[in-house]
C-alpha cells in the first residue's frame, strides 16, 4: 500500500502553477478560438494577449495593474513599440501619450484607431460577465473585439509606460498579418464597419468609431499609399473602397465629420468622384514633400499649396526657431508658433533610434505666439541618450517638426531639411 508523506502543517501551502500551456488538436486559421480558450481558462485577476513573436516590456504589466487597481476601470493600456530593420516606432501616440484615470471615450479622439492586442489589459471577469468574445475571422477580429469591450467599459485608464514590443523584423515574415492580402483584410473591415452601424450607438460615439475605418482603415491603409500609385490594376483598390460609398446612406451626419485630416477627405471624395487621374495627382504632390506654402493673416494660419482642383490645404501648425541659447547647465529655447492649437504640452526629444526613449522640455512661458522652453542640459543628456529629433508637441499628442536654422549651440544643430535636432556628445 502507498502512503503519502503527511504535510508538515507548519510549512507554507503548495503554490499554485503560474502558467499552464493549451495545445489545439488543430491549426484553427485565426487568432480568435484559441484567444476566447485563453480567457475561458484564465485564473488571473486581469489579463493580456501576447502574440507568440513579440514581447513585454520589463515593468509594463505591473503599471497597467496599479492603474487598474486604483481607478476601478475595466481597461488599461500603454505604449507600444514597433520593433523593424529600420529601429523602433512609437504606436498609438494618441492614448499613450500621457497617464489619465477614468477618461471618458470621447476624452481620447482618436481613440479606436488603434484596436489590436499589443499593450493593453482587461478584467477577466468583466469580459466574461458581458459575454465579450473575438469572432472567428482571420483578420480584424482584434478591431471588433476590443472595441466592444471598450463600449462595454465606457472608462479607461492610460500609461505613458513601454509596455509591448512588437515584432516587425525582417525574419518575422511568418506572421499572419503579413500573409493576409490586402482584399482579404479590406472584406474583414467592411464586416466590421457594418456591423458597427447596426450596433445602435450614440450618435457621437459612432461617429469616433466609423472615423477609424473610413479616416484610417480605407483612406490611409488603402489609397494613401505609394504600392496604390504603382499598381497595375487600380481598379482593384477602387473596389475595395465602394462599400464606404454606400455606407454613406446609413450616417446619421455628414462623412466629413469622419476625417481627421483635410487631405484624407479630398482624397475620400475625389475617389468617390471617380476622378481617379486628380487622386494620383494629389497622391503625387502628397508624397513629394516638401510642399510650397503661403501665410494667411486673416486667418493667421500657413497653407499648402495643392494641385490645381483642390483646395489650398490649412496646416494646423508652424512652428519656427527663433533662437537657442545656453548658459551654464541651462538651455533656453525660443519658437514662434503660428496656426490653429489649443494647448502646447512642450518640446519633445526622442531618440532617433528607440522611439520609447525621449525626454520633454515644458513650456516655461508664452507670450502671444512666442513659446520659451527651458531645461537643463545634463538631464536631456541623461534621458535621452543618444541622437535626437526634436518637435513642439500640441493639442495633447499633435506634433511639428521645429523649422529654422542655426550655428550649433552645444549638442543643439540644424539638419539638412533645416530642423532643429540634438546631437549626443558622449
Amino acid at each position: 500500500t502507498h502512503h503519502s508523506p503527511r504535510r508538515n502543517p507548519h510549512s507554507p501551502p503548495k503554490r499554485r502553477r503560474a502558467h499552464q500551456v493549451l495545445q489545439m488538436a488543430s491549426n484553427s486559421g485565426g487568432p480568435g478560438i484559441p484567444r476566447n480558450l485563453g480567457i475561458h481558462v484564465a485564473r488571473g485577476k486581469y489579463f493580456t494577449i501576447l502574440d507568440a513573436d513579440d514581447w513585454l516590456a520589463p515593468r509594463g504589466m505591473a503599471e497597467l495593474v496599479a492603474l487598474l487597481e486604483s481607478s476601478g476601470d475595466k481597461y488599461a493600456a500603454g505604449k507600444t513599440i514597433v520593433v523593424s530593420d529600420l529601429g523602433e516606432r512609437w504606436v498609438g501616440k494618441y492614448y499613450s501619450n500621457r497617464q489619465r484615470i477614468n477618461a471618458q471615450l470621447g476624452d481620447i479622439p482618436l481613440l479606436f484607431h488603434h484596436l489590436a492586442p499589443p499593450g493593453r489589459i482587461m478584467e477577466t471577469e468583466f469580459v466574461r460577465r458581458n459575454s465579450l468574445a473575438f469572432p472567428d475571422l482571420k483578420f480584424s477580429e482584434d478591431t471588433i473585439f476590443y472595441m466592444e469591450v471598450l463600449l462595454r467599459a465606457g472608462t479607461i485608464s492610460t500609461s505613458s509606460e513601454v509596455v509591448y514590443y512588437a515584432n516587425r523584423l525582417g525574419e518575422n515574415s511568418a506572421s499572419l498579418t503579413t500573409q493576409t492580402s490586402l482584399a482579404e483584410k479590406m472584406e474583414a473591415k467592411e464586416l466590421a464597419l457594418h456591423y458597427v452601424l447596426g450596433r445602435g450607438l450614440d450618435v457621437a460615439l459612432e461617429r469616433q468609431v466609423l472615423s477609424r475605418f473610413y479616416d484610417l482603415d480605407f483612406v490611409t491603409r488603402v489609397l494613401k499609399r505609394r504600392r496604390y500609385l504603382s499598381s497595375s490594376n487600380k481598379s482593384e483598390y477602387h473596389e475595395i473602397m465602394a462599400p464606404l460609398f454606400s455606407a454613406e446612406a446609413l450616417l446619421r451626419y455628414p462623412v466629413r465629420e469622419l476625417f481627421a485630416s483635410e487631405l484624407n477627405y479630398h482624397l475620400y471624395e475625389i475617389c468617390r468622384r471617380q476622378d481617379y487621374e486628380l487622386l494620383a495627382s494629389l497622391l503625387l504632390w502628397h508624397l513629394d514633400l516638401p510642399h510650397e506654402r503661403y501665410f494667411d493673416p486673416l486667418q493667421g494660419r500657413f497653407y499648402e499649396v495643392t494641385p490645381k482642383g483642390v483646395a489650398d490645404l490649412p496646416v494646423d501648425l508652424v512652428a519656427a526657431l527663433t533662437s537657442v541659447s545656453a548658459q551654464g547647465d541651462r538651455v533656453c529655447i525660443t519658437v514662434s508658433a503660428l496656426g490653429d492649437f489649443v494647448s502646447i504640452e512642450g518640446l519633445r526629444l526622442t531618440n532617433r533610434r528607440r522611439s520609447a526613449v525621449e525626454f520633454v522640455i515644458p513650456l516655461f512661458k508664452r507670450d502671444g505666439n512666442g513659446l520659451v522652453f527651458v531645461a537643463s542640459l545634463k538631464e536631456i543628456e541623461v534621458a535621452v541618450g543618444g541622437d535626437a529629433s526634436i518637435a513642439l508637441v500640441f493639442d495633447d499628442f499633435k506634433r511639428v517638426s521645429v523649422e529654422g536654422h542655426i550655428d550649433g549651440v552645444g549638442s543643439f544643430y540644424t539638419t539638412v531639411n533645416d530642423r532643429l535636432g540634438y546631437r549626443h556628445r558622449p
